[in-house]
């Protein structure tokens, strides 16, 4: 042949050598897909091996007498012969056509694998033995000053009376029951201790200018210094009225705020005396919003 041509159109040349036949003939004879004998006989009549007769219903037959081979002369091409020396005709695989309006094909299903084996859980962590957290009580800021029930720690108190038996009384309660005492008095330390039975190391004589305790920063300083040695301790300011001599009472007042800022930040005590009768009713009532009143 002159032309290359695929096995199915060999096919069917050598079926219409013996008479023309339709597409659906053909089809049925090589068990093809209509569809595909059809397109390859119109393929072989484009290519002049076939005509049709009919129209698109019709029959196919051979245009041509089939040609020898040029490398044989004389021996004519037959499609049987070549057949038989290619051996039995393969037909070939093609997916079927479902009609019109039918179901598609059921997809087949893919079988489940196995289920896994259970896998053992973890052993769970050793348990740790829980132990209560101790937590130690907030301090308690109205803890009364032994001795001395009035009186409580991180508080100021003022005692208002002309001679300071009263507040030195508590202040020697105060150290028997074992607490720091700082007595800042106008009198002796020798009278304090002859008189009240207070260790005269206990004691500041303020008002003399030897000491420098007549001014009020270094009274401040005084009581800062031991309320930082000593915790919880009890701070005496006897005399209250004899600064009023020497500073303006605006001055005086602050100092007194300052000191009750420093007893409460230190958790100390401070006890403050003054005779309202020397000093000023308005002065002492001035005093009195500052600090909580007691009698003895």
């Amino acid at each position: 042949m002159s032309e290359e041509l695929s096995e199915t159109e060999r096919a069917i040349l050598e079926m219409l050598r013996y008479g023309a036949k339709t597409a659906i003939q053909v089809a049925m004879d090589l068990g093809v897909n209509p569809s595909l004998a059809s397109t390859t006989l119109k393929g072989l009549r484009r290519k002049g091996w076939v005509v049709s007769d009919i129209g698109a219903s019709a029959g196919y037959r051979l245009a041509r007498p089939l040609e020898k081979r040029p490398e044989e002369p004389g021996k004519e091409v037959s499609l049987a012969s070549e057949r038989e020396a290619a051996g039995p005709l393969k037909r070939p695989e093609f997916p079927p056509v479902s009609p019109p309006g039918s179901p598609p094909p059921e997809t087949p299903r893919e079988e489940p694998l196995p289920p896994e084996p259970p896998r053992e859980a973890p052993p769970p962590p050793p348990r740790r033995e829980s132990r209560p957290s101790v937590i130690p009580p907030p301090p308690d800021l109205s803890e009364p000053l032994p001795g001395s029930e009035p009186l409580r720690t991180g508080g100021s108190f003022l005692v208002e009376e002309p001679r300071p038996d009263g507040a030195l009384t508590l202040a020697r309660r105060a150290l028997e029951s074992g607490r720091g005492v700082l007595c800042l008095t106008r009198l002796p330390p020798e009278q304090v201790e002859q008189r009240y039975s207070i260790p005269r190391q206990r004691c500041r004589w303020i008002g003399q200018e030897e000491n420098g305790l007549w001014r009020l920063d270094a009274v401040h300083r005084e009581a800062r210094l031991f309320l930082e040695k000593e915790p919880k301790g009890l701070v005496v300011l006897e005399g209250l009225d004899l600064f009023a001599t020497l500073y303006p009472f605006v001055k005086l007042a602050q100092f007194v705020r300052d000191m009750r800022g420093l007893a409460s930040k230190s958790r100390g005590t401070l006890l403050v005396t003054v005779n309202s009768q020397a000093l000023g009713e308005k002065e002492t009532a001035v005093l009195t919003g500052e600090m909580e009143t007691i009698q003895p």
